[in-house]
C-alpha cells in the first residue's frame, strides 16, 4: 500500500513538471529556455536542456529515485494502547471527601473492568445538602439536621420541667412537645410542676409530703387538707370583754390597790366560735412588785357559761392561783397558761380574771390555741 503510494505520488509531481514546460500559457507552444551561449532558441539541443530539469525519474519496477522527497509522505503507524485492568474485575469507589465515606447516608460504589478500562462508580452516595424533614444525616458531617433548628416539624417528644427527682411524686407528671413549622420545640403540654404548698391535703410542692409548709390565715392552722382556725385572741380593753374593776391602761386594763376592791378585772367574751377540741388558755399579765410576798395576786379561769352542772361539774374548765412570785419580773408581761376542753361548738366560754387587791395588776389579753382535737 505504501509502495503504490509513493508511485502515484512520483507520477503526479513528473506530470505536473511536463505539462509546466509544454505550454505553461496555453499557447500549444512549448518556450524554449535560453541557452547560455546566446544561440537561437528552438534547435535540437533545446530538449538537451530540458533533460537537465531536476524532475523525478521512475524506474521500471515502480520505484522512485529520489526517496528523499516520497518519504516525507509516510503514515506513522497507530500505537498500541495497554489495558488498564483486567476484564471483569471491581473495585471499590467513592468520590465524595475522604472524611464522609461511610458517615450518614454516604457510602461507597464499585467500578467494574470493561474493555480494559474502569466503569462509572455505581452505587456510590456523595454528600447532599441536609433534608430537613428526615431524620437522616444527608452531608454525612455526623449531625442529623444541623441548620435544621430544633427538630422536624410535626414530630413529639415527653418533657418536663420541673426539678430533677420530682416527676412521679405527688401530682407532678410530664407533659408532651411537638415540633413546629418553624421547626422549634413548643412548649410542653400537659406536664404538671411542682408548686407552693397549698392546705388541700394534696403533696403540691412534690417532696413526698401533703400539706407540709402550707399556710393559712392568721389564726388558722392546716389540718387535715383545711385550714382550720386554731387562734382566737381577745383584747382585755375590747368592747366585747366585761370588767368589774380597774380602767383602760395603755394597751390593757389594770387595776391597783388603794384605788380598787377586790373583783373580777376581765371576763367575757360569750363566744361559740370555738369548736370542740382541747386547747391553751394565754392570760398575759404583769404585777409591779415581785418580791414584797408571795400572796395569790390573781386567778385566772375558763368558764362553760352554758354548761350544767351535772354536765360539767362547777363549769369551769381549768383554773389557776397566781402568785406574786410566779412573775420573773415586775412590769414585763408574762403568759400564765391554762389547758382546757372545750366540751362542744354551742357552749359559749368565757375567760375570767378575778384581781385580788395585793398589787397592781394589768392583762394584756387572753389567746386560745388549739392543741389538739
Amino acid at each position: 500500500m505504501i509502495r503504490l503510494l509513493r508511485l502515484t505520488v512520483a507520477l503526479a509531481l513528473a506530470t505536473a513538471c511536463a505539462r509546466g514546460l509544454a505550454d505553461p500559457d496555453d499557447s500549444g507552444r512549448a518556450d524554449r529556455p535560453a541557452v547560455a551561449d546566446g544561440s537561437n532558441p528552438g534547435g535540437d539541443d533545446a530538449r538537451d536542456d530540458v533533460a537537465t530539469l531536476d524532475a523525478p525519474a521512475v524506474d521500471a519496477l515502480g520505484s522512485d529515485v529520489l526517496p528523499d522527497r516520497v518519504s516525507t509522505l509516510d503514515t506513522p503507524a497507530p500505537d498500541v494502547v495497554s489495558p488498564s485492568c483486567t476484564e471483569g474485575q471491581m473495585r471499590a469507589c467513592y468520590s465524595g471527601p475522604a472524611a464522609t465515606r461511610g458517615v450518614g447516608t454516604c457510602r461507597e460504589g464499585a467500578q467494574t473492568c470493561s474493555g480494559g478500562r474502569w466503569s462509572a462508580c455505581v452505587g456510590e452516595v456523595a454528600p447532599a445538602s441536609e433534608n430537613c424533614s428526615t431524620p437522616a444525616d444527608e452531608d454525612c458531617d455526623g449531625v442529623v439536621n444541623n441548620g435544621c433548628g430544633e427538630c422536624v416539624p410535626g414530630a413529639s417528644r415527653a418533657c418536663y420541667s420541673g426539678p430533677t427527682g420530682t416527676s412521679g411524686v405527688g401530682p407532678c407528671h410530664g407533659g408532651t412537645q411537638t415540633c413546629s413549622t418553624a421547626r422549634m420545640w413548643a412548649a410542653c403540654v400537659g406536664e404538671v410542676v411542682p408548686s407552693a404548698e397549698r392546705c388541700n391535703g394534696v403533696d403540691d410542692d412534690c417532696n413526698g409530703t401533703a400539706d407540709n409548709g402550707a399556710t393559712c390565715a392568721t389564726g388558722e392552722t392546716c389540718i387535715s387538707g383545711a385550714c382550720v382556725r386554731t387562734e382566737w385572741l381577745f383584747e382585755a380593753e375590747a368592747p366585747e370583754m366585761g370588767h368589774a374593776v380597774g380602767r383602760r391602761d395603755a394597751e390593757g386594763w389594770s387595776a391597783s390597790t388603794g384605788s380598787d376592791a377586790p373583783g373580777t378585772l376581765v371576763f367575757g367574751p360569750y363566744t361559740r366560735d370555738i369548736p370542740a377540741g382541747l386547747y391553751d388558755a394565754h392570760f398575759r399579765l404583769l404585777v409591779d412588785n415581785r418580791s414584797a410576798d408571795n400572796l395569790v395576786v390573781a386567778r385566772v379561769d375558763v368558764n362553760d357559761f352554758d354548761g350544767m352542772v351535772p354536765d360539767c361539774g362547777s363549769c369551769v374548765l381549768a383554773q389557776l392561783d397566781v402568785r406574786r412570785m410566779d412573775f420573773t419580773g415586775t412590769f414585763a408581761y408574762q403568759d400564765f397558761v391554762l389547758r382546757f376542753r372545750n366540751p362542744g361548738a354551742m357552749h359559749r366560754l368565757e375567760f375570767r380574771t378575778w384581781w385580788a387587791d395585793f398589787a397592781y395588776i394589768r392583762e394584756d389579753y387572753v389567746r386560745i390555741v388549739r392543741v389538739g382535737p
